[in-house]
């Protein structure tokens, strides 16, 4: 493992790692066989151990008994074969006090050397909330999707950890990036935007949402309404956002769509309250798409839309919302694909 690699996959994941912290999840970066490399402050808050003490472990030492086992199952899973692990076990912290977690690890490559981000999650408090035990020792596998035409060989995968990562907090929006990037591509294509700038939109897509990251879990996952002030922390994914991709130079670039995706065209949006030309061509084009996807897809608050409500409501929003012109293209699109 070449300690150069070490210190620029921690630089590349420095706005990651700070964003994650708001949401309370703790974040490692090791080997595929567990040497621990770089952890955030909720990692040393969840296990009780300091970062230099961290650093001297296999995240292996962590777990009970019973979790070592599953943890090594899915190390040599992750090792093997698998892009990316997913399970529920038991860590003991430095006091003794055992704790319940959900793990979701994704392997990824950076120059010659492979490299895992593990999220961990204390589920203690929620599963308890949910009257119902996490599945110890079960380990879930997905492998992860193949990933849009890069615009950097060196920070690819990587960027695609990121996206896995923010998009497995909430079952409801998984694959929601991939999908609103392919109608992104469409809708691009259907203006005759160069091919350039339309692969470009298509990262900013699946990067538009990774400030999810720092929004805690159970507003994401909440079935009722949110109240005014969680409505305002969900307001601040586009900015969250742009806090981890300005930490990466090859794609800043991307940084005006993802910030205005929210954005109204009428002015009534977020962050900035811009209105029609002011907004990003990009932002509008991503606005349409992320909109569609939303109410076509199911959410934790509401069952989804069948495509004709879909169109009934986004025409409702056409003076408010969304750029009049873009929207006639995108409903053509739509329309042809149902």
């Amino acid at each position: 493992m070449h300690r150069q690699n070490i210190r620029e996959i921690n630089g590349f994941l420095k706005g990651y790692k700070h964003v994650s912290e708001m949401a309370g999840e703790a974040i490692f970066i090791h080997s595929t066989h567990g040497n621990i490399f770089d952890v955030n402050t909720i990692a040393e808050k969840l296990t009780g151990y300091k970062r230099n003490e961290l650093l001297t472990m296999n995240v292996r030492q962590m777990h009970t008994r019973p979790g070592q086992k599953v943890a090594s199952r899915a190390l040599d899973m992750i090792d093997r074969t698998e892009i990316k692990v997913d399970f529920d076990s038991h860590i003991k912290r430095k006091d003794g006090k055992i704790i319940d977690v959900r793990i979701i690890g994704n392997k990824f490559k950076f120059k010659e050397d492979f490299f895992v981000i593990g999220l961990v999650k204390d589920t203690t408090p929620y599963e308890k909330n949910l009257k119902r035990k996490p599945e110890s020792g079960v380990v879930r596998n997905v492998r992860a999707r193949s990933f849009l035409n890069p615009l950097g060989k060196v920070y690819v995968e990587p960027i695609q950890v990121l996206v896995e990562l923010a998009e497995s907090r909430d079952f409801y929006t998984m694959e929601h990036s991939a999908k609103v990037a392919n109608h992104v591509m469409h809708l691009a294509n259907s203006i005759k935007l160069p091919k350039k700038e339309v692969e470009t939109l298509k990262l900013a897509a699946m990067l538009h949402d990774i400030g999810k990251i720092g929004i805690r879990t159970e507003i994401l996952m909440k079935a009722g309404g949110l109240t005014s002030a969680e409505y305002e922390e969900i307001k601040r994914h586009p900015l969250l956002s742009v806090e981890i991709i300005k930490s990466i130079k090859t794609v800043k670039g991307l940084i005006p769509t993802v910030r205005h995706h929210h954005e109204n065209y009428d002015g009534t949006g977020y962050p900035d309250g811009l209105k029609d030309g002011k907004i990003p061509i990009g932002a509008r084009i991503l606005a349409l798409c992320d909109v569609y996807d939303a109410l076509i897809s199911e959410r934790a608050y509401r069952r989804a839309f069948s495509h004709s409500d879909t169109i009934k409501i986004m025409k409702d929003k056409k003076e408010k919302k969304f750029d009049p012109m873009l929207l006639k293209k995108f409903l053509l699109y739509a329309t042809s694909q149902n």
